[in-house]
C-alpha cells in the first residue's frame, strides 16, 4: 500500500472520528466528573494527616525508648509496645504511598484525557470535520 493512500485512509477515519460528537461530550463529562468526585485536595489533606499521625507515633517511640532505657518498665512490656508503635507506623507509611500513587495516577489519567481531548479539538478546528 503507498503511503498516499495510507495516509489518506488514516485522515478519513480522524474526520469521522471527529464527527462524532459524543465522544467530544464524553471526554468533556469525564473531566468534570474527575474533577468533582474526587479532588486532589482531598488526598493533600489525608497525606497530611497521616504524616502528622507518622510523627506522632515516632515522638512515642522515642519517648517509649527513653522511659525503658531509664528502667522506667520491663524488656517484655517495652518490647510488645515497641513492636505496636513499629506496626502502626509501617501501616501508616503504606498509607502514605498508596495516597501518594493514587494522586499521581489520577493526575496522569486527567493529563492523558486532557491530551485526547486537546488533539479531538485540534482536529476539529483544522477543518476534519
Amino acid at each position: 500500500m503507498r503511503a498516499e493512500v495510507l495516509h489518506e485512509k488514516v485522515w478519513e477515519i480522524l474526520a469521522i472520528i471527529c464527527e462524532r460528537t459524543p465522544v467530544q461530550e464524553e471526554l468533556d463529562c469525564s473531566l468534570e466528573e474527575a474533577a468533582a468526585v474526587e479532588p486532589n485536595e482531598h488526598y493533600a489533606n489525608e497525606i497530611a494527616e497521616k504524616k502528622k499521625r507518622l510523627s506522632a507515633n515516632m515522638e512515642k517511640q522515642g519517648g517509649l525508648y527513653e522511659l525503658y532505657k531509664g528502667d522506667g518498665m520491663s524488656l517484655e512490656f517495652y518490647k510488645e509496645k515497641a513492636s505496636e508503635l513499629r506496626n502502626e507506623e509501617k501501616a501508616l507509611k503504606v498509607q502514605i504511598r498508596q495516597l501518594q500513587l493514587t494522586m499521581l495516577d489520577r493526575e496522569r489519567g486527567l493529563d492523558e484525557r486532557l491530551r485526547a481531548q486537546h488533539f479531538l479539538c485540534s482536529l476539529r478546528d483544522r477543518g476534519y470535520q
